[in-house]
């Protein structure tokens, strides 16, 4: 309806809409937390490369021995001083797929597993918050240390 009213209408309804958006999405956060709190993994679309899920309720991780291997020499490497094009070309020439099965490794991909904590065996729950940035887009933000949650 073109009418006043009805504009007024349709705020009210999007105004609504959006608080419903917010108040989800802090029940999800608080949901989030509180699984973290207590001592279960966040489970996300597929385990960090290198681990499989113990159990269908993802509440541990165990080592996938095939990718640990792969996960093991990539850390080898790096430690070694090999630079990341170079430890990517290794895995590209010996024919190690990447996570999500293709021949070529991304950098990013690599880059996220040298840096992820639970490849060290300190793993968090809380590790990033998602914003905005002055463009609008959306970004990713490590927390503070203080707002992490160690996981077992």
């Amino acid at each position: 309806d073109d009418t006043p009213e009805g504009r007024l209408i349709q705020s009210v309804r999007g105004f609504v809409a959006e608080v419903e958006r917010l108040k989800i999405a802090e029940r999800t956060q608080r949901g989030r937390v509180a699984r973290a709190t207590a001592g279960k993994m966040l489970p996300g679309r597929k385990p960090p490369y290198g681990y499989r899920w113990a159990d269908p309720e993802k509440s541990r991780l165990v080592i996938e021995p095939e990718e640990a291997a792969v996960v093991r020499r990539i850390f080898r490497e790096a430690v070694a001083g090999k630079s990341l094009r170079g430890i990517l070309r290794g895995l590209f020439e010996d024919g190690i797929p990447s996570p999500m099965g293709r021949p070529a490794w991304p950098h990013g991909t690599l880059h996220q597993i040298l840096l992820l904590p639970t490849y060290s065996g300190q793993p968090v729950a809380n590790r990033k918050v998602t914003g905005k940035n002055g463009g609008g887009k959306r970004t990713q933000v490590l927390r503070p240390e203080a707002e992490q949650i160690p996981l077992p």
